[in-house]
């Protein structure tokens, strides 16, 4: 397992949660997402989460008050050459209420869930880019602060965790948008 630089980072660039808020809350891949976030997957997409296997799915816990644990986040990393599709992104506002009022305000004021799931698969996936298809304004908000860029393509958006010359950068944009929404 990747140890972090520091505490405040996976590897030097892409950011943990901060200490404070892990005491109640932990980002985790888990092989069977489905099994995990199938009621909070289906209340925002109308549709049941990626299979097993389908990718990288990418949990935030959050421990309630009893020792129990629940879902409050949740995205998929989906690896494909040197390129990896984000998506699925979905926060549970109601597993918020095993959080107090200080907790709840803090990860208001850390800038989000959805951030931190983020850095942690930009630290563990290692792909060249990382897409989003973003039609949302709240997570395209979220997406622009953890480092993506818009990619000229109607809600497709790209973060490259290193520079790329400009013909790859063009030719993994191009990858992506044939893929179309996802």
């Amino acid at each position: 397992m990747m140890q972090p630089v520091d505490e405040r980072t996976w590897d030097g660039v892409h950011q943990r949660l901060p200490a404070e808020l892990r005491r109640w809350i932990s980002i985790t891949e888990v092989d069977d997402g489905a099994f995990f976030v199938d009621d909070l997957f289906r209340r925002k997409f109308g549709d049941a989460p990626p299979a097993m296997g389908q990718g990288h799915h990418v949990v935030a816990f959050v421990r309630s008050g009893e020792g129990s644990f629940a879902p409050i986040a949740y995205t998929l990393f989906t690896r494909i050459g040197e390129i990896c599709l984000v998506g699925g992104m979905s926060t549970d506002g109601r597993a918020f209420a095993h959080l107090d009022e200080a907790a709840r305000r803090a990860v208001a004021e850390a800038g989000g869930l959805a951030y931190f799931l983020l850095h942690y698969g930009f630290a563990r996936f290692g792909a060249a880019a990382y897409f989003g298809h973003v039609g949302d304004a709240r997570a395209r908000e979220v997406d622009l602060r953890a480092g993506f860029r818009d990619t000229g393509h109607e809600h497709l958006m790209v973060y490259t965790p290193r520079p790329l010359a400009d013909a790859h950068r063009a030719a993994l944009i191009a990858q992506a948008h044939a893929i179309g929404p996802f």
